[in-house]
């Protein structure tokens, strides 16, 4: 019975078999990784040229002319309407909004985009780059400083500035390369940061709507902006995309994370979106559309931004002073209440200038023995303590080392989750005084080395390699499952302590073996060399790429 079907029929025939291969998720997700889906724009297609060819060279299957006819006929008839339908929505959206306007003076007002505002990502940074405006703002509720962040365009030694400046940093000021026509520009950048509208306000928001029409599936944005006197008007834009004129059937399964599910489907495949009520998609048509209606006016950027200061604005001025006052109330409110709920964001800044809290040690310093008592509630805020602790220079730690040793000598049976790696390194600073606190944070009780409290023996040198022995032992009893980094710090502080042997054989295990930076620096330890040796593996590597010995 088959042996009288046309030969073409075996194509229609492969694309069942694949789809259905696809439909069992054990074989359809190789399919899938395969691109499936969509080799049947080749079968399908194949299947009705050939089935066409057969028809015409073989009278006998002549009436099956009829079904390559029919499927494009009709699919042509199908692409048609949906062109037909895409006309109707974009000429829907532009009589819309044809001939709004809002009253908008880019030199008395001020611009504000929604935070939510899917469809207009980015928009502030093309509206400064692209229109007569010299600053466009989000809200954005996140920052502790402002309810908006402010984008503008400047010469490029401004952003330079900004990455400099730490303060800057603390403060979310943030400088970014700027793309003119496609190329990142060698003279300008944009640079963004916390900073309240202080004009009245023109105000954007968008929402966002599908349209599942088998026709023209599409995304409705309707556009809404409001004056500073609370008069709306609203824009109509989208995106869709027509069918293309040829036909293009895809079918097949895929996995969908979202659901978890195993989804199939079937249908035309749509090349690109398309801009509805304007030109452009994802956001470009929206901009275009708002840029109309309130009278901007294109403009050359780099013309435009050439003549600004090289120093940040004013606003954006204070609000790196208003960070670091706030950071410094909160360093208050630590020192008062150490369970007080704050994190290391909120007192940003003040690493990078001790000199500011400064007058504020000996508080500092109670507040942190009161957090080792209190525990786990504190537990965070002593380690935030620590962390300004160890940023001051090493004339002004020693005072402040005695007493943080006093108070951890008091606690002999602090969890070691309470004192950072980096508080032991500092405290190897003070010499000998230091030895018998290091050795105990090491040794007693403890389920593991701390890195700290070897490089701070390291630091000490001579008078501490009496326990290099039960270091190596240490580490040579995990059977290597100490890590790598850990390893290397055990080895270079063997190397200072002048115990060459055990340090080799440390080397000869599995996890520094291998490791270069370890045969590197073997050579450049001995007990003569100074204090500064002892720093961490990734110090090490960064330290022979910049010298590159």
């Amino acid at each position: 019975m088959f042996s009288k079907l046309p030969h073409a029929l075996a194509w229609l025939a492969l694309t069942a078999v694949i789809y259905l291969l696809q439909v069992i998720p054990f074989t359809g997700i190789f399919l899938m990784i395969l691109a499936a889906p969509f080799w049947s724009i080749i079968t399908v297609n194949a299947g009705f040229f050939f089935l066409a060819l057969e028809a015409l060279a073989r009278p006998q299957h002549r009436m099956w002319l009829l079904a390559p006819a029919l499927y494009l006929i009709g699919y042509v008839f199908y692409a048609n309407q949906s062109h037909q339908e895409f006309a109707r929505l974009d000429a829907e959206f532009r009589e819309f909004n044809a001939g709004k306007s809002v009253a908008f003076d880019p030199r008395a007002n001020d611009l504000v985009i929604a935070k939510k505002a899917d469809g207009l990502g980015g928009a502030a940074l093309t509206f400064v780059r692209d229109y007569d405006l010299e600053v466009a703002y989000v809200a954005n509720a996140n920052y502790a400083t402002a309810g908006h962040i402010a984008t503008r365009i400047g010469l490029k030694s401004i952003c330079d500035g900004i990455r400099k400046n730490p303060d800057a940093r603390a403060a979310r000021i943030y400088g970014h390369g700027l793309h003119i026509d496609g190329k990142i520009s060698k003279t300008h950048c944009s640079y963004s940061g916390p900073e309240d509208p202080r004009r009245p306000a023109v105000r954007i928001s968008i929402e966002q709507a599908k349209s599942e029409s088998w026709l023209l599936p599409a995304t409705i944005h309707t556009l809404t902006i409001k004056d500073p006197y609370g008069r709306v008007t609203e824009l109509k834009t989208g995106q869709a995309a027509p069918l293309p004129w040829i036909p293009m059937p895809v079918m097949g399964c895929a996995l969908n994370s979202g659901a978890p599910s195993w989804d199939c489907f079937q249908g035309f495949f749509r090349l690109r979106q398309q801009g509805l009520g304007a030109t452009g998609t994802y956001g470009a048509g929206n901009i275009q559309v708002l840029a109309d209606a309130m009278g901007l006016q294109k403009t050359n950027t780099t013309k435009r931004a050439a003549a600004p200061a090289v120093d940040l604005p004013r606003p954006l001025q204070e609000n790196i002073v208003k960070r670091a006052d706030l950071s410094l109330e909160n360093l208050k409110t630590i020192i008062a209440d150490p369970t007080a709920r704050l994190t290391y964001h909120d007192i940003k800044g003040l690493h990078e200038s001790p000199e500011r809290w400064a007058p504020l040690i000996p508080g500092m310093i109670d507040a942190l023995g009161r957090a080792f008592d209190i525990g786990a509630k504190a537990r965070e805020r002593a380690g935030m303590l620590q962390d300004l602790f160890n940023r001051l220079p090493a004339a002004d730690y020693r005072p402040v080392g005695e007493k943080i040793l006093s108070a951890l000598s008091a606690r002999p049976d602090l969890k070691n989750e309470f004192v950072r790696p980096a508080t032991l390194e500092r405290l190897a600073e003070l010499g000998l005084p230091a030895l018998p606190l290091l050795e105990h944070r090491l040794f007693a009780n403890r389920v593991r080395l701390d890195s700290g409290a070897v490089l701070g023996l390291c630091k000490i040198g001579t008078p501490a390699s009496r326990l290099a022995g039960r270091i190596a032992d240490a580490v040579l009893a995990t059977q290597g499952n100490v890590g790598r980094d850990m390893a290397f710090v055990v080895y270079i502080t063997l190397l200072r302590f002048g115990r060459v042997h055990l340090a080799e054989v440390l080397r000869s295990g599995k996890e520094l073996e291998t490791d270069t930076i370890a045969a590197r620096v073997a050579r450049k330890i001995t007990p003569a060399s100074s204090p500064d040796v002892c720093v961490s593996r990734g110090r090490w590597h960064k330290l022979l790429r910049k010298t590159g010995i």
